[in-house]
């Protein structure tokens, strides 16, 4: 394994690179044939917006410089795909693709930032020719194998090892001739058995970070409310177009374009049957709140009611007792009176029958009276 900081400061194989750098550039070259299909949209009211974008600054756009624009544009993605890495390839074409994606500010995604941050990347990168590791020369791999080499030895080890095992120069060729002397294809094919493509360490970091980085805060984003609530999703079903699946098949985007429909008219009939549910819901609250505060009312106007029928009958009870009271007292006073009238009446008769008895020997008592 490399000491220290040799996996940033070496070269690596630009195998994964170069396959990586000839998908990127297909896909360009299909965004750039979109967008020349599109060119008018892109004069007049831009594509399905999502949300506009307010830029600080004003993108010239007129129908020359956008002709012109996706012209070289087509013409340097082709040339990003076939040729080999170089900057005179990536920077026409990151200019080309800013300026077309910075113009259509109706219709903006993070992923086309994300791919001029990659153009930038392959235009200051650079790939170049280094000896091979190992070849199928015996000898050679032996001596290798003796001094002991890593697998992730850098470009300069490997190449100070070929020079003093072949005799190769990479300033000279091979045997020490002049570069000039190279240009047979005898030669060209002899030398390019001893080379392989290599490109900087800090490259394919560069590239990890920047797409771990972006998808990872784009992760983290995702657990926004708005995310969470389904809304941007809803949005980007009824907005979003696909490019290259109309490039591709354009059967498939048809279906495509139906299934969004179906599920836009989806999501609007769910939408319209959960507002009426939610009115229907209102007005039922509503009404219930008014029929419970009318029974409120009717059982406090009932209790009110029966609070005066009650005092009513204590008043109607205490009345009647009070009469009852005054009769009892009436006829126990007539009572009263009829007895002291018939004593007097007894009183009265009473003469009449009486009789009086003097005993024999004594005298006459007038007060004493017997009455039978």
């Amino acid at each position: 394994m490399p000491s220290g900081l040799s996996w940033l400061t070496g070269r690596a194989d630009a195998g994964p690179f170069m396959l990586y750098r000839r998908c990127f550039g297909f896909v360009i070259v299909l965004e750039i044939l979109w967008f020349s299909d599109h060119a008018a949209e892109i004069m007049s009211q831009g594509f399905s917006p999502v949300a506009p974008a307010e830029l600080p600054f004003d993108v010239p756009l007129t129908p020359l410089s956008l002709d012109l624009a996706l012209v070289v544009g087509c013409f340097m993605s082709v040339c990003f795909v076939a040729l080999e890495p170089s900057c005179w390839t990536s920077a026409p074409l990151l200019i080309v693709y800013a300026y077309l994606r910075i113009s259509d500010f109706t219709n903006w995604n993070n992923h086309y930032y994300l791919n001029i941050l990659e153009l930038s990347l392959f235009t200051i990168t650079d790939f170049e020719y280094s000896p091979r590791g190992l070849n199928d020369d015996v000898s050679r791999v032996t001596e290798l194998s003796r001094r002991g080499p890593e697998m992730m030895d850098t470009a300069e080890s490997l190449l100070m090892t070929s020079e003093e095992q072949t005799g190769f120069d990479a300033s000279h060729g091979l045997s020490g001739e002049p570069e000039s002397l190279l240009s047979s294809s005898d030669h060209d094919k002899e030398l390019r058995r001893f080379l392989v493509h290599t490109v900087p360490s800090w490259f394919y970091f560069a590239f990890r970070f920047l797409i771990c980085w972006t998808y990872f805060m784009a992760g983290m984003s995702k657990i926004s409310e708005a995310w969470l609530s389904g809304y941007i999703t809803e949005t980007m079903l009824h907005n979003w177009d696909f490019p290259l699946v109309h490039m591709l098949a354009d059967s498939a985007a048809g279906d495509i374009e139906v299934l969004r429909e179906k599920t836009h008219d989806y999501v609007m009939r769910t939408q319209d049957d959960a507002s009426r549910l939610m009115r229907w819901a209102a007005l039922i609250g509503e009404q219930m709140q008014k029929d419970g505060q009318h029974l409120v009312d009717q059982i406090a106007e009932q209790a009110v009611h029966s609070q005066k029928l009650a005092q009513k009958m204590v008043d109607t009870a205490t009345k009647q007792a009070l009469m009852a009271h005054t009769l009892a007292t009436k006829s126990l006073d007539a009572a009263r009176k009829a007895e002291f009238a018939k004593a007097m009446q007894h009183l009265a008769d009473e003469p009449k029958k009486a009789s009086f008895a003097v005993s024999p020997g004594t005298p006459y008592d007038s007060h004493a009276v017997i009455i039978d």
